[in-house]
């Protein structure tokens, strides 16, 4: 395999049929693509509730001050981890239980896969039906948006809001 680009690392196990990604689409996997970049998990120390127990032990307690993006973690919750893992000695061992359930998704592996969205026009990854269809709530949303600032200002906006035509683009 010379070319790596065309190939998603991802799915390697589950290889499907090429997924084609429609050009009115690719806006809204580029703004997919910004919110996944610039939304991250980040945890924070706070004072502990109990005032007594901070001031005699300093004890504090983990939050969580920004989160990711809503639709990767649904997309992580489709993707656990397996409850046994194999160990040193080859035998199946069983992980620890957790609240949350842990998950094999890595974010840059769905940022690859949606730059190779964008690139290629079409994926094989198992997880691009789920992404097209963000990608459409995105759309929904901005058109939304729109109607509501158009009903806002009571005139109609200057450039046209109508569907894409793959056949014949507007430019």
């Amino acid at each position: 395999m010379d070319n790596n680009d065309n190939f998603d690392y991802y799915n390697i196990w589950h290889e499907k049929e090429y997924v084609d990604i429609p050009k009115r689409i690719i806006p809204h996997l580029e703004e997919m693509l910004a919110d996944l970049q610039n939304n991250y998990l980040e945890v924070c120390l706070v004072p502990d509730r109990d005032t007594e127990r901070y001031e005699n032990n300093g004890c504090q307690i983990r939050t969580t001050s920004t989160q990711n993006v809503q639709w990767y973690r649904e997309l992580c919750k489709m993707h656990p981890k397996p409850e046994y893992k194999k160990g040193k000695n080859g035998k199946l061992i069983r992980r620890r239980f957790r609240k949350k359930q842990e998950t094999n998704l890595k974010k840059m592996d769905v940022v690859r896969i949606i730059k190779r969205m964008i690139k290629n026009k079409k994926s094989k990854s198992q997880d691009a039906p789920y992404l097209l269809e963000v990608a459409e709530q995105y759309m929904e949303t901005y058109l939304q948006n729109e109607k509501d600032l158009t009903d806002f200002l009571e005139y109609e906006l200057t450039f046209p809001v109508d569907g894409w035509d793959d056949e014949n683009p507007p430019f």
